[in-house]
Parts: C-alpha cells; sequence; structure tokens
C-alpha cells in the first residue's frame, strides 16, 4: 500500500507565473507558447490549484490565445508598403524583359508579348490604389481636392514624358527593335507631348507610350471614384465594375477613341483593394505573396488573343481583391531591392527602349566586324545606360518635378497668409495693420478684418 502512495510534492521555490510567461515566450518567441501549459516542475504532479493559482493559468492561457490572433494582426497599410514596392518592381520589369527578349531575339515572341502586357495590367491597378492612399492622405475636400489631385499628378507624369518625345522628334528615330527614321509630323509630336494619342489617333513616338495616355485620361475620374468610394460597399463597387465590362463590351463597336473604357475594369480593381484595406482583419504571411503574384498572372498568362480582353479585366480583378490579404513581404534585402525599383521605376519604363536601341543596335553595327568584342561592348553599354539613365532621369527631371507639383498642390491646399495675421489669428488678438497710402496695412485692427485689409491692399497695388 505505501509503494503505491504518490509521493509527497515537495514545496520548492517557484518563479512567479507571469515571470514564468514572460521567460518562456521569450525564448520561443511565439513558436513553442502553446506548447507550455504546465505551472508545476517537469515530472511531478501538480499541486491542487488555489483560487490565487487557477487566475493565474487564466491570465496565462489568455494571454496566449492573444498572442495567437496577434500573429496575423493587421498593420497599417501605405503607399510605402513592401508589397506594392513588390508588385510595382515586378511589373517594370516585365515590361523591362519583354523587350529585351525582343531585342535579342530580333522578334517579339508570344510570351514576351504576354509579359509585357501583364506588367502594364499590373501598374493600372497598382496605380489606382495608389493614388486612393494619396487622396485619402491629402485630407482635402471639395475643390481642393481635384486642384491638388490633378496638379501634383501633371507634374508626376509629363516632364519626363515630354523629355523623351523631345528627343524622338529632333533625332528622328524611334528606339524599337528596328530603329529605323521616321518622319515625324506635328500632329504626332504634339498627341505625344499631350498623351492624347488614343483619341487623335496619332502614332506612339516611344511604344511604351500607348499605355500613359489611357493611365492619364483615367486621373481625370480617379477623384469621383473615392469621393464614391468612401460612403460605399465592396458590393456596390463590384456591381460597378459589372457595368464598367458590359460598357468595355460595348466599346470597340462604338469608336475606336475612347478605348478607356476597355481598360476601365482594369483601374477599379485598385480602388476596390484600398476600400478592403479598412476592413482586412488578418492577413496571410508575407512570404507568401510573390507566389499569389505569380499563381494570379496565370490568369492572363494563359490568355489569347482573340478574347484577351476578358483575360485582362478577370486577372486585375483578382489582383485586387487578394492585394489586401497579405502581410508584408519579411525579407529585407527583397524589400531594399523592390524599393529601389519601385523608385526609378518610370525611368526605366521610358527609358529602356533608348538603352536596348542604343546597345543593340548603334553599338552592334559599329563593332559588326569585331566578333566576342562586339557582345561585350553591347552588353557593357546596356547595362551601363540600364543603371544611368534611370537614374539621371529621375534626379533630374522626375524628382524636381515631383517637389514642384507638390510646392503648388500645398498652395492650393494651404494658400500662404501674411505672417502677422497668422499669429492673431492663433492668439485671437489684434494686429498692427492698416491700409495706408502705400498699400500697406499699418495701424492696428481685429485679426477678423485682416482679410478686409488684404483686399484693399491687393486694389491698391491693381491701381498702381
Amino acid at each position: 500500500m505505501k509503494d503505491n502512495m504518490p509521493a509527497t510534492i515537495s514545496r520548492q521555490p517557484q518563479p512567479a507565473p507571469d515571470q514564468q510567461l514572460h521567460s518562456q515566450v521569450g525564448k520561443t518567441k511565439h513558436q513553442d507558447v502553446l506548447a507550455w501549459v504546465n505551472c508545476g516542475p517537469a515530472g511531478n504532479t501538480p499541486e491542487f490549484l488555489s483560487w490565487e493559482s487557477l487566475s493565474n493559468h487564466l491570465h496565462f492561457h489568455l494571454t496566449v490565445v492573444q498572442l495567437a490572433i496577434n500573429i496575423n494582426r493587421v498593420r497599417p497599410f501605405s503607399e510605402d508598403s513592401a508589397n506594392l514596392d513588390f508588385l510595382r518592381s515586378v511589373a517594370v520589369m516585365s515590361v523591362f524583359f519583354a523587350h529585351l527578349s525582343a531585342f535579342v531575339r530580333g522578334h517579339a515572341s508570344e510570351s514576351a508579348w504576354h509579359a509585357g502586357q501583364l506588367g502594364v495590367l499590373m501598374f493600372f491597378v497598382h496605380t489606382s490604389l495608389v493614388l486612393m492612399m494619396s487622396l485619402q492622405r491629402s485630407k482635402a475636400e471639395g475643390v481642393e481636392l481635384f486642384q491638388s489631385f490633378y496638379i501634383r499628378r501633371f507634374f508626376r507624369i509629363y516632364p519626363l514624358s515630354a523629355v523623351c518625345v523631345l528627343v524622338v522628334y529632333f533625332t528622328g528615330y524611334r528606339p524599337s527593335a528596328h530603329f529605323v527614321y521616321v518622319a515625324w509630323t506635328l500632329k504626332d509630336l504634339f498627341a505625344n507631348l499631350f498623351l492624347v494619342q488614343n483619341l487623335v489617333f496619332a502614332r506612339d513616338m516611344i511604344y511604351v507610350l500607348w499605355s500613359l495616355p489611357i493611365e492619364v485620361q483615367m486621373y481625370l475620374f480617379l477623384p469621383f471614384l473615392f469621393l464614391l468610394a468612401r460612403k460605399s460597399r465592396i458590393g456596390m463597387f463590384l456591381l460597378l465594375w459589372c457595368a464598367a465590362v458590359v460598357v468595355a463590351m460595348i466599346q470597340p463597336h462604338l469608336t475606336g477613341r475612347l478605348n478607356l473604357l476597355s481598360y476601365g475594369p482594369c483601374f477599379i480593381p485598385g480602388v476596390i483593394a484600398w476600400m478592403l484595406i479598412s476592413k482586412t482583419k488578418t492577413r496571410l504571411p508575407g512570404y507568401l505573396w510573390p507566389l499569389a503574384i505569380a499563381m494570379i498572372s496565370m490568369i492572363w498568362v494563359l490568355s489569347d488573343r482573340k478574347t484577351e480582353m476578358y483575360y485582362r479585366w478577370a486577372f486585375a480583378l483578382v489582383l485586387g481583391l487578394a492585394i489586401p490579404q497579405f502581410s508584408e513581404i519579411p525579407w529585407t534585402w527583397v524589400k531594399a531591392v523592390a524599393k529601389t525599383i519601385a523608385k526609378y521605376s518610370y525611368g526605366i519604363y521610358l527609358s529602356h527602349m533608348f538603352v536596348m536601341s542604343i546597345a543593340f543596335i548603334v553599338v552592334r553595327h559599329r563593332f559588326s566586324q569585331s566578333g566576342v568584342f562586339s557582345y561585350f561592348a553591347q552588353w557593357s553599354i546596356f547595362f551601363f545606360l540600364a543603371f544611368l539613365l534611370p537614374y539621371a532621369m529621375y534626379h533630374l527631371i522626375e524628382h524636381p518635378g515631383i517637389q514642384l507639383g507638390k510646392k503648388f498642390a500645398d498652395r492650393v491646399l494651404h494658400p500662404p497668409t501674411p505672417k502677422l495675421a497668422r499669429v492673431a489669428a492663433e492668439e485671437g488678438d489684434s494686429v498692427p495693420l492698416a491700409v495706408a497710402a502705400d498699400g500697406e496695412c499699418s495701424a492696428p485692427m481685429l485679426a477678423e478684418e485682416v482679410s478686409v485689409c488684404e483686399s484693399s491692399a491687393q486694389n491698391t497695388e491693381a491701381t498702381r
């Protein structure tokens, strides 16, 4: 009988349950927390739990559940998202390597065409999503919302594209795998400068410019979609996407000028993605994001030319629905590379045809009799210009244009006011201003009267 009795539990000093929990969580980093459920020493039978022990046990289990929930808790989603950088990088590199294949082979294969179009479709979804975030961040309302948005987009897109168009016009050569001389007309020049080739049936002076008119014309509608999305549910925008598909199917039978309507279903999913971001409570692991992009891309890659538009619309919708479902990609080096490529992506998009034409047409022709040296020269020039041109275009043209657009947009959102008037408005005091004969405000007056003073000063200046 004595041998069958349980051994007496020795009451050895034990760390507090909270200390045990935090120590164990720190050691396991949330991986083995669920496996740790015993408070007594290993190999011993737990003693009868007092109310205090039960409370500590309950606190522990609630903490474990909370940790499990927090693993995939949504983090703030912004334009600086590594996932969006990765998507934009994949988009521009798809276009880049599609055209590189055409230059190296001497012709564009079907797979290269699919890759290039895939990149453009990703751009459309990505652009509308990022611009929804930009509109939200501006916190502008009314007319200021539209004015600031259009100003920023103008200075973001037009300066760099205009420089590239002018280079093509004055050299007379279109950058392409054939690189032949073209007699450009003024119609071609101004249509490409204003990015309205599709509206006037003008030739694209750079092949990749075909997508910019569609994107720029979509900018006209994005603020309206933003205002509508703020007060709508996801279901309404899914119906709007269906309606856009119907319009897109009808458009080719009406006119070729409004091909923007054919790509409407490719932009709306970006708005849907923006709406889903605030509603998504948990996300899938970030390391699955590249795999998800590859799998979703198969929708478009498997398409055929006869029914290609249906696949474009389906791909864009699935991509838009998928973007908010994933956490940020975890790899630091991937984030860094993606951020750099995304930063220079517009310059890469516009310049890569120039780079390839110079390296694989001009240099090849110059060293056509040099054998191995010819290949070395071609690829050396290619890699050098592929890095140099986007970098120079961004820092010399694109970034200054962005800053200038931001400056003008800020003036719309925050009109400048006289320094003394701002001080008076903040302190609710009088400010020593009045309209003198020379149009300056110099006598004491209340802050509420400053606007009258300024108006009188302006009238005085106009009289001069």
